[in-house]
């Protein structure tokens, strides 16, 4: 057997269904490195700061229960402007480019939230087109919902209702990110309160539609995923994961949508996914 270690690592697509880390120590060392935010680690897990103090993410490195990350921010009066969780096997090629967009945005503007007050969110279908491959495969008054072809991830925005609990960590998602066969213990779930910045959530958005492979060792690709991933062999050695891609700061905002919505479904699709 070769002790060359490029055998022993493969190219996935989708990256959808590549696996995630075991933790996202990779994220938290992005934000301290390149963004001088400060990290601590403490009896629930570990804590990224913001410079500003305004935002928080959370890594429970060492529950099994609830989300990975948690992600906060909150306003100059410390009412909470936006919410979102990522569950474990996320891609942390996924998790990258969102929070470099977010922390670069703090960065160049501490002193301005970039979200709206508490209870002013407004999901707008219109400003989001879906991904280049992917179709609104679902769009009515409360929901759109945006799909690949082989339908093993989803994006799914959806409006606050009328008498909605304005506080963002009792709000149902306003933007959802699900990827990996629903009979699978790995799938995967990334969901943001109707008040996140737009921006944060088109960074994942993008990474998510990157049909572009994303490398792994085999072992760290669930079992389930097998049967529904292109396996692409390496023939030259190549960096661990996108990282020059994820940590890109700049973004474009999303285009209005080019593609008619498809006839509407019986149910709902806000769950369509178990988490």
């Amino acid at each position: 057997m070769t002790s060359d270690p490029r055998s022993r690592l493969v190219g996935i697509a989708p990256p959808y269904l590549a696996g995630g880390p075991a933790d996202y120590q990779e994220v938290l060392h992005l934000l301290r490195r390149d963004h001088g935010w400060f990290v601590t680690t403490h009896g629930h897990g570990v804590r990224a700061l913001s410079p500003c103090g305004r935002v928080k993410i959370h890594e429970a490195r060492w529950s099994t229960n609830g989300p990975a990350l948690i992600l906060s921010e909150e306003a100059p009066d410390s009412s909470l402007l936006w919410y979102a969780t990522i569950s474990r096997h996320t891609p942390v090629e996924f998790v990258l480019p969102a929070v470099a967009v977010l922390a670069a945005a703090l960065r160049d503007g501490p002193q301005t939230p970039h979200s709206p007050p508490n209870g002013d969110a407004e999901v707008d279908f219109e400003r989001w087109s879906p991904a280049p491959g992917w179709t609104v495969t679902f769009s009515g008054e409360d929901y759109q919902v945006h799909d690949p072809p082989d339908t093993l991830a989803s994006f799914v925005l959806r409006r606050p209702g009328p008498g909605e609990s304005s506080f963002p960590r009792q709000q149902e998602p306003g933007y959802s990110f699900f990827g990996g066969p629903e009979d699978s213990p790995h799938h995967w779930s990334a969901e943001f309160s109707p008040g996140s910045p737009p921006a944060v959530v088109a960074a994942m958005y993008r990474a998510v539609a990157d049909p572009a492979p994303v490398v792994r060792r085999p072992a760290e690709v669930p079992p389930f995923h097998w049967p529904h991933a292109t396996i692409v062999p390496l023939a030259a050695p190549a960096p661990a994961r996108r990282i020059a891609a994820a940590t890109r700061t700049t973004t474009a905002p999303p285009q209005p949508p080019t593609v008619k919505p498809a006839k509407e479904p019986a149910q709902s699709p806000a769950r369509r996914r178990t988490r």
